[in-house]
């Protein structure tokens, strides 16, 4: 199934972004177990989008919220 596309465009500022990409982090690290593997993957493609506007220790700290080893793999 190919990705779904909006038609809406929107700004976020610096901090909503950091702010949600700490939210994903933090659903990852607690339900990637229980998440069907269809949204995790979502889920880790939104991430990658969010984190690509962070700064490197902002990246760092958002990618510290996922402890649990098997999540990242």
């Amino acid at each position: 199934m190919p990705p779904s596309q909006a038609i809406y465009h929107f700004t976020l500022s610096h901090e909503q972004t950091l702010n949600i990409a700490t939210s994903l982090a933090s659903d990852i690290d607690v339900a990637s177990d229980v998440m069907p593997r269809d949204f995790l993957l979502r889920h880790y493609n939104l991430l990658e989008m969010f984190i690509e506007n962070l700064t490197q220790d902002e990246r760092i700290h958002v990618l510290g919220a996922i402890t649990y080893l098997g999540a990242s793999q």
